[in-house]
């Protein structure tokens, strides 16, 4: 029988796609794809709606894709754009044209709202070699975001004391002037803006989620990033949890920030810890490898590769070359 592909909607159809992403991904370590987090992820306020699409065999479901959406910023520029992911296939189901179909019938969607889309594929991942030509042939044009590394840095409680001291917020003013002040100083990186809405949204996150600002006691100058604890399933089908900064915002000259952030994000309100703890940092495009070294952060894996893909219209934005969002 053939595949019939049937666009949904994405925060009501999470069970099924949480099912279906831990199907896909079982035997290897991934994310874990939790209803709430689907739902979550599903359901972001925006003038543009998030867009999914199902593929069904018969009345069974077998496979999913869905688009997020996020405010996003580069140089002065800002629009509602989609984050793409969520792609899978049941194993042993839809053929070897299924998965292409169903990513296709996607794009063909998100085509239609002339709005950037960013991607985020695995290091040599099946996705790397197919993503280029589907949105080509949808008419979008590409832009590489760059190597989005990996990183972890082991929080220890004899370390030595900071001039940044971290706080907690929920303000969009204070994160409003940070997105643009980072974005004027580095008019290639590609920022996250989120309006009062999505900023109360990202505090229904099911993972622990805080945003975290730093002050420099010196200079006075200033710094946020998202603390979560992020939730992964090993290669067993066991599920572990640990301390997560992302999307950090910051001047990518001033990584000596970064380690309060880290300290900050392995504690709820705390900058220190009674024990070791290690925080994972997926998204730290920007600082140079060689300063994130000397603050003790190390690449622990090759983590993804980074895509922006734009309508004709939008090609303002072929200028970015590297993103400071969360990997979605």
């Amino acid at each position: 029988m053939a595949l019939r592909l049937e666009q949904v909607d994405g925060a009501s159809f999470a069970p099924e796609a949480s099912s279906l992403l831990k199907e896909a991904w079982a035997n290897q370590p991934s994310m874990e794809y939790s209803p709430e987090y689907v739902a979550w992820q599903l359901s972001f306020p925006s003038p543009i709606p998030p867009v999914a699409v199902a593929a069904f065999d018969g009345a069974e479901p077998v496979g999913f894709v869905a688009a997020t959406v996020r405010r996003l910023r580069l140089d002065s520029n800002e629009t509602d754009g989609f984050a793409a992911s969520f792609w899978c296939m049941r194993p042993g189901r839809g053929g070897p044209l299924g998965p292409l179909l169903l990513l296709e019938n996607l794009v063909k969607k998100l085509r239609s709202f002339d709005t950037p889309v960013l991607v985020f594929g695995l290091h040599d991942g099946r996705g790397e070699r197919l993503f280029p030509p589907i949105y080509a042939r949808a008419g979008f044009l590409a832009t590489g975001l760059g190597s989005l590394p990996t990183y972890a840095f082991l929080v220890r409680p004899d370390q030595t004391a900071s001039d940044w001291i971290v706080t907690e917020s929920d303000s969009t003013a204070v994160l409003s002037e940070l997105v643009s002040q980072c974005a004027s100083k580095d008019p290639t990186l590609l920022y996250l803006s989120p309006d009062r809405a999505q900023l109360d949204h990202y505090s229904r996150d099911p993972r622990a989620r805080r945003l975290l600002v730093a002050t420099d006691t010196k200079t006075g100058s200033r710094a946020a990033a998202w603390a979560i604890r992020a939730s992964f399933r090993n290669a067993g089908g066991v599920v572990s949890s640990a301390p997560t900064l992302d999307s950090v915002i910051l001047e990518r000259s001033r990584a000596d920030a970064l380690p309060a952030l880290l300290r900050a994000a392995a504690e709820p309100g705390s900058t220190a810890t009674a024990h070791s703890v290690v925080v994972n940092a997926p998204s730290l495009a920007g600082f140079n490898a060689e300063a994130l070294q000397s603050f003790g952060v190390r690449q622990v894996s090759s983590g993804f590769q980074g895509h922006l893909y734009l309508p004709p219209s939008r090609t303002d934005w072929q200028s970015a070359k590297g993103t400071a969002s969360e990997i979605i």
